[in-house]
């Protein structure tokens, strides 16, 4: 079977070169999803570039990339037979994980649960190892990127308790009730920092570009929800 090698860049939440990601490539044959040779592990170079060799052509792959203090980026591709036998993927950016998840575990009655087992996961978050509930019942999740988590709870002996939330990365004093039929968490978000006091944030990463004789100057700042007929409606009435 003809094979073609897979190059790539794998880059930080900044852009630079990240080395020391590791790539797995997956090939996807429907249903399937399986690693072509979980043994050779490919990392990146100086340069955060990577190469995966005799990759079979004319086959869907996801090539994946994570890195110790980073989330885990997941992209398709398709590998035809390229001219010169090679293809080139396209960089991927891997989302700083400096974020965390802290609370409590709970029984119906409301008493902590000790040495309960947690684990993680959730899109773009790195592979979470599973943490245990101190004799309080609390816990703290270190190392996750911004986003949603999927956190599920469960007992080892009898009887079995167990419960799942879906929280936001950064949230505190999350309790999850666990029982013996299950309990689902509603939704946790985070707890944003006061930003009284403070210097507002650069509104770059909202897309907002401001006029070049804003510098220094009081500015007002008007967000609109455009999916929302009151405030398309209130756009149109001040324009």
């Amino acid at each position: 079977e003809p094979a073609a090698t897979l190059a790539g860049t794998v880059l930080d939440h900044e852009g630079k070169p990240l080395q020391g990601a590791r790539v797995i490539v997956e090939l996807h044959v429907q249903p399937q999803i399986m690693v072509l040779d979980p043994k050779d592990v490919i990392l990146t170079d100086s340069d955060g570039v990577f190469e995966a060799r005799t990759i079979p052509t004319n086959n869907q792959y996801r090539v994946s990339a994570v890195a110790v203090g980073y989330g885990r980026i997941t992209i398709p591709v398709d590998v035809a037979e390229p001219e010169g036998g090679r293809c080139h993927v396209a960089p991927l950016k891997l989302p700083v994980a400096d974020l965390s998840v802290s609370g409590v575990v709970v029984d119906p009655t409301g008493r902590p649960v000790a040495w309960a087992d947690v684990s993680a996961s959730g899109q773009g978050q790195p592979y979470l190892p599973q943490i245990a509930t101190d004799v309080h019942g609390k816990f703290a999740i270190q190392g996750v990127c911004k986003g949603l988590l999927r956190l599920h709870v469960s007992t080892n002996k009898s009887p079995i308790l167990y419960g799942d939330a879906e929280v936001e990365a950064g949230a505190t004093g999350v309790k999850i009730v666990i029982s013996e039929k299950g309990e689902n968490t509603p939704f946790i978000p985070r707890r944003p920092a006061s930003l009284r006091g403070r210097t507002l944030p650069a509104l770059g990463d909202v897309g907002i570009d401001l006029p070049a004789d804003a510098e220094n100057k009081i500015l007002l700042v008007c967000f609109w929800d455009m999916a929302q007929r009151p405030s398309r409606n209130c756009v149109t009435q001040l324009v």
